[in-house]
């Protein structure tokens, strides 16, 4: 592997550095660099490393520039190229007369390779990630630096974003919230079906976090950032803060039906994952433990939740593994919340075309609900007449979301 430094030197590297992560279940580990001598780090301001891995994207060079204007000055600028094929290497070089600058060129390898060597070859002691196409404002890493001195036990730095259409216009501000320890977990699971709880692109990780933890899965080839989230959390002593001010600019990219399918498949690992080593009681919060809510059913609707939003088809196991739990709080409930699981099957069964089994869903939640009331001949009746599922009562996903 030839790596390209800001000088135009190049450096060789064995083929051991630039090795592939595997699927194994263990993330490959991070190994800690030599400190730039080129660098100055000031007393007391920690040198950070901004990462961006890019590939085929000359709009690196708005992502570059909105790194070289910010207001901390303790700063390396590292652009990590996945072999690009494009004019990426000349607009880098526009660059390269800033000695913040380094420009990193592989082989063509995905996304957790790219990231990899961006983590091993940094020489900060934090990471900031930045995507090809976004921006981070001036303020952004003095505000997180603030934060880490704030606390100094923090590992991961994140704020809120401005995402922008594709026509420049913006989109929204996308505000984020804090979190616990003991609130992560939750809050990753939920969010397959609405936003990660941390915004990747504006993430400032503790570089030596990437040692305990490990790299980025290569297993994961979309997600990767997701599933290192996980293993943070996994760890059980990782702290979070969140800078509560919009600092970088997200610009939204449509995405292909291929790479949609290819999202499910991690999501449905990833939901496996966090299910198998939290548990259900830890997945759920305070709230539905007081009110005494099947943890099926809190479990289901959080699935059902990634299947409305990614448009899971009936046969992907992740489908198969809602209808599951669905099934189990219909019959393990008391009928108020049997109501309700019978509501999400019908509308699972709706999203997947099974209008029949929607409907008697939908007549069952009605039936239950009047049960609930207090109706003993319509309890009997609808114990009696639960929907009938084409599903393995036995079957569930794996850790990498194949069906055991």
């Amino acid at each position: 592997m030839t790596l390209t430094s800001a000088g135009g030197a190049a450096t060789g590297r064995s083929a051991a550095d630039g090795q592939r992560a595997t699927a194994s279940s263990e993330a490959p580990r991070a190994r800690e660099p030599s400190r730039s001598p080129s660098v100055e780090v000031r007393a007391g301001a920690p040198l950070v490393s901004a990462v961006i891995p890019v590939y085929n994207d000359a709009r690196v060079t708005r992502a570059i520039a909105s790194l070289q204007n910010q207001t901390y000055r303790n700063l390396e600028i590292l652009v990590v190229d996945d072999g690009s094929t494009d004019e990426t290497a000349q607009v880098v070089g526009q660059h390269l007369n800033d000695p913040r600058v380094r420009y990193l060129h592989k082989p063509h390898s995905g996304r957790p390779e790219t990231r990899n060597l961006g983590v091993r070859e940094a020489r900060g002691d934090f990471v900031a990630w930045l995507g090809s196409d976004d921006e981070s404002l001036p303020c952004r890493i003095e505000r997180q630096v603030e934060a880490v001195q704030k606390d100094p036990g923090v590992g991961i730095v994140h704020t809120d974003g401005l995402i922008i259409r594709p026509d420049g216009a913006l989109h929204e501000r996308r505000r984020y919230l804090p979190f616990t320890i003991e609130e992560f977990p939750r809050r990753l699971l939920a969010g397959f079906s609405t936003v990660c709880p941390i915004l990747d692109t504006s993430a400032m990780i503790r570089r030596d976090l990437y040692f305990r933890v490990g790299l980025y899965d290569g297993a994961f080839l979309r997600c990767q950032d997701y599933d290192f989230y996980i293993r943070t959390a996994m760890a059980g002593d990782v702290r979070y803060a969140h800078v509560p001010l919009a600092l970088v600019k997200v610009h939204q990219s449509p995405m292909s039906p291929d790479k949609q399918r290819m999202m499910v498949d991690f999501y449905s690992a990833l939901a496996r994952k966090l299910i198998d080593f939290f548990g259900p009681d830890r997945l759920t919060d305070a709230l539905a433990r007081d009110l005494h809510i099947p943890q099926s059913l809190v479990l289901a609707e959080y699935l059902a939740g990634i299947v409305a939003v990614c448009g899971v088809p009936p046969g992907h196991t992740l489908y198969q593994e809602t209808q599951r739990y669905l099934l189990q709080a219909i019959r393990d409930a008391a009928p108020l919340d049997r109501s309700d699981a019978c509501k999400a099957l019908a509308m699972l069964a709706r999203a997947g075309g099974d209008e029949s089994l929607a409907e008697r869903s939908f007549a069952q939640a009605k039936a239950f609900a009047e049960a609930a009331l207090g109706a003993p001949a319509n309890r009997r009746a609808v114990e009696q007449d639960l929907p009938d599922v084409p599903v393995e009562q036995g079957a569930g996903l794996t850790s990498r979301g194949e069906a055991e």
